[in-house]
């Protein structure tokens, strides 16, 4: 007769490494669900920020075009506050010194562009952009016609081709009203 053998897989003693195992295995568990939820509103949270930032750059987008819009009205504003700080300026000076820059601007032919024009007590300095020799000749003539001039000094001659002009800087040594 064989005596049956009999396997009994259940512990009837429980010891402390069981007990640690089925409770880091219940609280893992635990922090497992814990981690996937944060997860998982943070994928949805993300959907609310990148809608923030399409809102965003759709809004950025029709302020560049109110700006662009609004560029030539700026243009037009800064040009007036340029030319009334001028007339502002032209105003305080003496009636020789408006008189002078008046002739001179009434000298300047229609194919030349006056970009600059200061006057000092001694000197007058311009910058002009002429289209041909010509008419920069006619002005550079008519300069040295001007009684008020006493010399003329051409510094700088720049021939742009990109925008078939020639650029001019020229300095006059005005004549000294000297009373005795």
């Amino acid at each position: 007769m064989t005596k049956a053998l009999s396997i009994n897989l259940v512990r009837t003693k429980v010891n402390i490494l069981d007990e640690f195992i089925k409770w880091a295995l219940t609280i893992g568990r635990g922090l497992v669900i814990a981690v996937e939820i944060v997860a998982l509103f943070t994928f949805l949270y993300r959907f609310t920020l990148d809608r923030q930032i399409i809102d965003t750059r759709e809004k950025i987008k029709q302020q560049q075009a109110i700006v662009s819009y609004l560029k030539d009205r700026e243009d037009k504003y800064r040009n007036l506050q340029q030319r009334l700080l001028a007339s502002e300026t032209l105003s305080v000076m003496a009636p020789a010194e408006t008189k002078i820059i008046n002739d001179v601007v009434s000298m300047v032919p229609p194919e030349v562009n006056l970009k600059s024009l200061s006057l000092s007590d001694t000197s007058l300095n311009i910058s002009v952009g002429a289209q041909s020799i010509n008419s920069l000749t006619d002005f550079i003539n008519s300069l040295k016609r001007y009684k008020e001039i006493n010399t003329i000094n051409i510094n700088r001659v720049q021939n742009k081709a990109s925008e078939s002009s020639i650029s001019v800087d020229i300095s006059c040594t005005l004549k000294t009203n000297e009373k005795n």
